[in-house]
């Protein structure tokens, strides 16, 4: 079994940091090699893990050495921000409420057309109006109906939102 590096809390965040240094620089190296990223950044990154530990450390009743429990916020913080990272990168769609669907222009080549289906549209109820325009924008209905469940007063499906779409679109013919 390892010895801890740190048994207790180190009196100061700066020491923390002087003790701990070669164990953030361990996994920011591991972590660079894995998804290069820059060592900086990652560094940083374990560093707030480190300060994280060292504040939520409890020294009155301490269950594990300071080093251990600082070890695992530090690895954790540098997955979440690999994690996040991924996350930004793959979702890059901006998506809105439900009301902001409402306020884009549909364009037509013939303004008689948009008059029509403008009428049409305000024909509709509110939902009927949403789901019929954010269709309209591609979005697809598990989408449209995520989107209407941010209400609390809502619980749409995805088949309810399909269906309510067929009844919307059978009044524009």
């Amino acid at each position: 079994m390892a010895k801890a590096i740190a048994r207790q809390r180190p009196a100061t965040i700066d020491l923390a940091a002087e003790v701990m240094h070669k164990t953030v620089c361990k996994i920011a190296n591991k972590a660079v090699k894995r998804n290069r990223q820059d060592f900086a950044d990652v560094y940083q990154i374990g560093m707030i893990g480190l300060t994280r530990a060292y504040y939520d450390y409890e020294t009155d009743n301490p269950r594990a050495a300071f080093s251990t429990v600082a070890y695992k916020y530090i690895n954790q913080h540098i997955t979440d921000f690999y994690q996040r990272k991924a996350y930004d990168y793959y979702n890059t769609r901006d998506f809105k409420t439900a009301t902001e669907h409402l306020e884009k222009e549909t364009y037509f080549d013939n303004p008689l057309d948009a008059i029509e289906y403008e009428q049409k549209l305000k024909s509709l109820d509110t939902i009927d109006q949403i789901i019929t325009v954010a269709r309209g924008q591609g979005y697809t209905f598990q989408e449209i109906a995520d989107m209407l469940n941010r209400n609390p007063k809502h619980n749409f499906t995805l088949h309810q939102c399909h269906n309510r779409f067929k009844k919307a679109i059978a009044t524009f013919e």
